[in-house]
């Protein structure tokens, strides 16, 4: 799946899990590589990428700056329409 310029909405661990590995994949990184960037042990990253419950929110946010990518906290949208919601933040 390409992340490139959109917005993902992710609402459960093992949703998060996926998008890293997908991401870790589409910049042809190995779980090793990833680890190490980010300075955790690799097993952590497959912790991460299987939706474990044992992983801090720190480690999570280090492992998706290493991956190029930020969370960024808002409202759900109202309607529950992700595309509009996006638009909604779209600069001039």
């Amino acid at each position: 799946m390409d992340y490139e310029g959109r917005i993902t909405r992710i609402t459960e661990t093992e949703r998060l899990g996926q998008a890293v590995r997908e991401l870790r994949r589409n910049q042809n990184m190995t779980q090793a590589e990833l680890a190490a960037a980010a300075g955790v042990p690799r097993g952590r990253i497959s912790e991460i990428e299987s939706a474990g419950r044992g992983t801090s929110v720190a480690t999570v946010l280090e492992v998706l700056s290493v991956l190029g990518y930020e969370v960024d906290l808002c409202p759900a949208p109202p309607t529950g329409d992700l595309a509009a919601y996006a638009e909604s933040f779209a600069g001039p």
